[in-house]
């Protein structure tokens, strides 16, 4: 039976992303209610250049004629792992913020880091500090206005390190680590043309999911992966999602290219 998913919002752009074939995927899951299913296989992105990689792809399933998912649908989870006080490989994430505008999801719900100190800050509890209201964070108010930035001297766990692909399972909750950034290419001269490349192709976004402890602090529990716009998808076979990694990122990488072309001048290129 032909259907559409129930997922109703109109108007949206319709994904066109690398496509893959079925057959080529490694795993998957079938999530019901959105008629998608969520896949892994050989990213098309990284073989364009020359690399061996898996990506993250989406699907629809074999009864959804079409699925329109609204900005903010949880895709997968990032990965299983634990947190440490230094980062380790490529594919850590750091607990880091410099703007409360950014979204997080707490309480199963998506709300902006913002909204979420300030239903603090409402709770009368006499523990509630603002200033250290966000784990490993400064937090302060000026004329309204809340501001954020890390804590230079925090020596806590504030990184999140995924477990190996040989730890982890393909289960949707460890898709994550393997989504990759469909924007960047060696023929980027600067940070503003890899944004504007990253805000076209890139449809995932990262986000935390957080809990608050004793009613007065916001801390990390794992990072998930959701869609930062809505989407339409058609595709019957896998198209390839991509999420943004950062020019930071990227210039790190470039930098460790001519550190092994240039290995024998013994140059450090890496913070």
């Amino acid at each position: 039976m032909n259907s559409k998913a129930s997922n109703v919002i109109d108007d949206v752009i319709t994904y066109d992303g690398p496509l893959s074939c079925m057959d080529d995927m490694t795993a998957g899951c079938a999530i019901e209610n959105l008629g998608i299913s969520v896949l892994v296989g050989p990213s098309k992105v990284m073989a364009k250049a020359g690399i061996e990689g898996m990506g993250v792809y989406i699907a629809l399933n074999d009864d959804v004629t079409e699925s329109k998912l609204p900005s903010g649908a949880v895709i997968c989870g990032y990965s299983r792992g634990t947190f440490s006080n230094s980062s380790i490989g490529d594919k850590t994430v750091a607990f880091a913020f410099c703007n409360t505008e950014v979204l997080i999801f707490l309480n199963k719900k998506l709300v902006s880091l913002k909204d979420a100190i300030q239903s603090l800050s409402v709770t009368n509890n006499e523990n509630f500090d603002l200033l250290y209201s966000v784990y490993g964070h400064f937090v302060s108010e000026v004329e309204g206005k809340l501001t954020i930035f890390p804590d230079e001297n925090f020596d806590d766990d504030r990184y999140f390190i995924p477990f190996s692909l040989e730890q982890n399972s393909t289960a949707i909750i460890n898709m994550g680590m393997m989504a990759n950034d469909l924007a960047y290419s060696n023929d980027i001269e600067n940070e503003s043309e890899y944004l504007e490349q990253s805000k076209h192709k890139n449809v995932l976004t990262l986000v935390w999911r957080m809990e608050l402890i004793d009613q007065k602090m916001l801390v990390p529990t794992w990072p998930v992966v959701i869609l930062n716009r809505d989407l339409r998808f058609v595709n019957k076979e896998p198209m390839e999602l991509g999420i943004q990694y950062s020019w930071r990122y990227w210039m790190a990488s470039r930098a460790l290219q001519r550190g092994l072309i240039e290995g024998e001048k013994g140059e450090t290129y890496l913070e």
